[in-house]
């Protein structure tokens, strides 16, 4: 007996169907986004199934490559979730440390302190002449205020769309 067919008699998978031949556990993660036109080419319209995703196994022949009953692994599927839903939270709990830090929901946020020491200082620089020493290090930082301000203002109303 040829050493192919003892291995394909001594293994613990189940036979191919169409070739009796010895099959071996696949698994992959299927993700699944419908065709505007799943149907019928030239025609758009809506898939029946929707969106979605899976981890799934099956089998597959050593010889003829047929693949044969695919399943859900429905075990996994719930641990990745699980996975993804507390990485989902850890996200959303470091956003909340930033936005606290940067003052969001109080009455002076950072943004509109910052905005008021830009404010200021230009007033002394401009209204007063001030012309110490460091002056040009002042003027340069209400100039870094402003873009900062936007910058902050910009990633802010971005999360607010997200939210």
């Amino acid at each position: 007996m040829s050493e192919l067919k003892e291995k394909a008699q001594s293994s613990d998978t189940q036979k191919c169907i169409k070739c009796g031949g010895r099959t071996a556990l696949v698994s992959g993660y299927w993700n699944y986004d419908p065709d505007q036109e799943p149907y019928t080419d030239g025609i758009e319209e809506s898939s029946e199934v929707g969106r979605g995703d899976a981890y799934m196994n099956g089998f597959i022949c050593d010889d003829c490559n047929t693949i044969q009953d695919v399943f859900v692994d429905e075990e996994n599927y719930k641990s990745r979730l699980s996975e993804l839903e507390s990485e989902l939270a850890a996200v959303k709990e470091e956003r909340d440390k930033y936005r606290e830090a940067l003052g969001c929901g109080e009455a002076w946020p950072i943004t509109d302190v910052l905005q008021k020491l830009v404010e200021s200082t230009n007033y002394l620089l401009d209204v007063y002449n001030y012309d110490r020493v460091g002056w040009e290090e002042v003027s340069y930082c209400t100039k870094l205020g402003v873009q900062y301000i936007e910058k902050i203002n910009a990633v802010l109303a971005e999360q607010a769309l997200k939210q």
